[in-house]
């Protein structure tokens, strides 16, 4: 199984990724940090994101022969990206939800008072929503809600259907 998770800054998904890792033995692959390390894979996503071929990559990915989680909050503007993913037949999900307690998540998470990265992102998000929305559905999942309540990372597995 491999998942690709995008969405909203602030709503965990580096963390659920790196949860799915320690609790249910995925292999973690954050493409903000670059593949998480995994330079044959940073390689081959650079590759695919030249010649918009993505086979090679999910094919590297494939034969690890183990479950495995792609988290990246990519710019909307390369939804292109995350459309070719998809046609791979990796399953793609969004983590959405409040955008005030995303934004104070996501504060927290980079220790500083500039939101301008944080804003930019959502306004694109929103200016995007369509296409995001048709590319993610169904898989869209409210994670974070305005009292300031959020899904557990077993709550969301079962949501995904991974238990």
């Amino acid at each position: 199984m491999i998942l690709f998770v995008a969405g909203v800054p602030g709503t965990g998904k580096t963390s659920y990724g790196e949860w799915l890792e320690k609790e249910r033995n995925f292999l973690h692959i954050d493409m903000e940090r670059k593949c998480s390390g995994r330079s044959d894979l940073y390689k081959l996503w650079q590759l695919a994101v030249r010649t918009d071929d993505y086979s090679p990559f999910s094919t590297a990915m494939r034969e690890m022969d183990r479950n495995i989680v792609i988290t990246w909050g990519f710019p909307p503007d390369v939804i292109a990206l995350a459309n070719g993913i998809k046609s791979q037949g990796i399953t793609s999900w969004w983590f959405g939800g409040d955008y005030a307690f995303a934004r104070s998540l996501w504060l927290a998470r980079e220790r500083h008072t500039d939101d301008s990265h944080f804003r930019r992102q959502c306004d694109e998000i929103k200016k995007n929503w369509n296409q995001i929305e048709a590319l993610f559905a169904p898989n869209i999942l409210e994670v974070l809600f305005e009292d300031g309540r959020r899904l557990t990372f077993e709550e969301i597995a079962a949501k995904m259907q991974l238990t």
